[in-house]
């Protein structure tokens, strides 16, 4: 197996540049006599600049295929200042090798500027046009150890020109020193490589690589590729084959300039990245998507049409984004959750603000659509926001089936209906929320008797933890945040609601039985100024002012001294987590 070695300061160490520089003044232009003054144009005066790499402290080579240390004619972008106090950038070529591993290197510079900063980037290719090195050049690769060698093995200095217009040096050693990584990932499949990859694209939430082969497909021997360091970040992978797709995530990871990580196998699981390019995409991909699948969602607003329902029918599937990227379905169709399926979404956005309230998704958003008691529905990182009064955000009937909802780091908020209406007396058997918020809500638009939150079944678990409640306005007064409610299992703690003005009537919560625990309640007047019905039991609440920095443009941080921050159980903040 070839092996590859890399160091942190590789590529070019450059010492004392001796310099010299051969003024060559172009032929003057006639002067233009005019009657009251002469007028002379500044001439440009080229400069021959020559110097000398000394030898390197590393091999910027990757002991592998041969690859020489430093070839002649390779390129290195420098940045100068001219006396004009202009920018320029030239390229400085390589020459031939001397056995002591130094090279020469030439470029013209135009009308250089004594004391002139200079900056260098290798490969001449991977600078923009101020002379830095620009990470965005390295999104299209080929995954060999060459194709890195020739055009992505990225390096930077800085330096500085001094000339006394007739020979030029530098004040001091210069160095250029690597910026990048180099991965070898192996993609497998059950533990096997997986052959005959086509295409793999690796997603970092700041950068893209997309890597394709020179030749019809990668073998199972391993991938390369250049990339900028990973600091505790999700990464997303997704390969290619002629007639197979995969994919990878994690969170954590971190990849350190200047190292080679030898042989990344990751462990890829069947699914498939998709884009806004294809109409209809995340319906089209989960119709022929098998259980266990995951889809991966590139950034990109994705407008599914009314035709069809995206349907979660009897599979397994998670549906996230990409890392890092914003992912915005702008649907006129309901997900759709039978026949056993459990539906995973993971931070997308659900936003119907662009319709009107009668468009406003064409039924709701999510909902079961038959009595399987193995129906099952996951939400985290996610955003529902705009939906009006024609529809709930989550919904079952009561001659439907949603078995388990689990809502975690969620933001609910602009909406005309309920955030979750179940009518089925008997399920769901678990509802859990946590360090989620729920804002400007209101039902009061229309006849709908429901609360936000409204769990109709009588054995349901409810569980409600570390979760912020602005401005949740039933039109049922008799209801509340979390009603009406049908079960006497229900634990709401370490969470806080507000109302902007005191208002008479709303609840918290209304409910056959339950506790209240570690809370804050404000601006509630019902129930004595707690706004929880007699039948629960409230225990370390507080009634007082969160004191948010600025809720009515729904920023719901905490301000220095509000009660929340020492309200909970443990001791430390309630609400929701985001905003401590």
């Amino acid at each position: 197996m070839k092996k590859l070695s890399i160091f942190t300061a590789v590529l070019l160490s450059m010492g004392m540049l001796v310099l010299s520089c051969n003024k060559v003044e172009t032929e003057k232009e006639q002067v233009i006599e005019v009657p009251e003054e002469t007028i002379e144009e500044a001439q440009p005066v080229e400069m021959l600049f020559s110097a000398e790499v000394s030898a390197k402290e590393a091999t910027k080579s990757v002991d592998a295929g041969g690859v020489t240390a430093w070839q002649a004619g390779e390129t290195l972008a420098m940045y100068y200042q001219k006396n004009d106090d202009s920018y320029a950038l030239a390229t400085v070529t390589v020459g031939t090798p001397r056995g002591d591993g130094s090279a020469p290197i030439t470029a013209t510079l135009d009308n250089a500027k004594n004391g002139s900063a200079l900056k260098f980037v290798y490969p001449a290719s991977l600078s923009d046009a101020s002379g830095d090195f620009d990470p965005s050049l390295l999104a299209a690769q080929h995954g060999t150890i060459e194709d890195i060698s020739d055009n992505f093995y990225a390096a930077t200095g800085t330096g500085t020109l001094v000339t006394d217009g007739t020979s030029c040096s530098t004040s001091e050693s210069v160095k250029v020193t690597n910026q990048i990584l180099i991965g070898k990932f192996i993609p497998e499949s059950g533990g096997t490589a997986i052959d005959g990859i086509t295409k793999l694209t690796i997603i970092d939430g700041t950068y893209t690589y997309t890597i394709t082969p020179e030749s019809a497909s990668f073998d199972d021997q391993g991938i390369y590729v250049a990339m900028m360091p990973v600091d505790s970040k999700e990464v997303t992978i997704a390969a290619e084959t002629a007639s197979d797709s995969f994919v990878f995530f994690k969170s954590g990871i971190t990849l350190a300039v200047g190292n080679l990580y030898n042989n990344l196998a990751i462990p890829m699981v069947s699914g498939k990245l998709i884009d806004t390019s294809t109409a209809d995409a995340l319906r089209t991909t989960l119709n022929s998507a098998s259980s266990g699948d995951v889809i991966l969602m590139a950034a990109g607003t994705y407008v599914e049409s009314n035709s069809n329902f995206i349907a979660f029918d009897g599979k397994d599937v998670t549906v996230r984004a990409a890392s890092g990227a914003k992912v915005i379905i702008q649907a006129k169709v309901s997900v759709t959750i039978s026949n056993g399926a459990t539906a995973k979404f993971v931070d997308v956005t659900f936003d119907a603000s662009h319709l009107n309230d009668i468009q406003a998704w064409y039924e709701h958003v999510i909902y079961a659509t038959d009595d399987n008691v193995n129906n099952k529905l996951i939400l985290e990182n996610c955003e529902l926001k705009g939906f009006g009064k024609n529809n709930s955000a989550i919904y079952c009937s009561s001659s439907n089936v949603l078995a388990s909802i689990s809502i975690n780091n969620c933001y609910f908020h602009d909406n005309m209906k309920s955030c979750v209406f179940t009518e089925n007396t008997s399920y769901p058997k678990d509802f859990t929320m946590t360090n989620s918020t729920i804002a400007n809500i209101s039902t009061n638009t229309e006849s709908y008797w429901a609360g936000i939150f409204d769990i109709r079944s009588t054995t349901a678990a409810v569980k409600v933890d570390h979760c912020t409640f602005y401005n949740c306005n039933p039109m049922n007064t008799d209801y509340g945040a979390i009603g009406k409610g049908g079960s006497s299992n229900v634990v709401i703690s370490n969470s806080i609601f507000m109302l902007p003005t005191a208002t008479d009537g709303i609840r918290v919560v209304k409910c056959p039985g339950g506790t209240v625990n570690y809370c804050l309640v404000f601006n509630y007047l019902k129930d004595s100024g707690w706004g929880i019905h007699s039948n629960l039991t409230k225990s370390d609440c507080i009634n007082s002012d969160p004191k948010f920095v600025d809720a009515e443009n729904n920023n719901f941080k905490l301000d220095t001294g509000s009660p929340a921050l020492t309200a909970s159980s443990s001791g430390g903040p309630i609400g929701d987590p985001r905003w401590y």
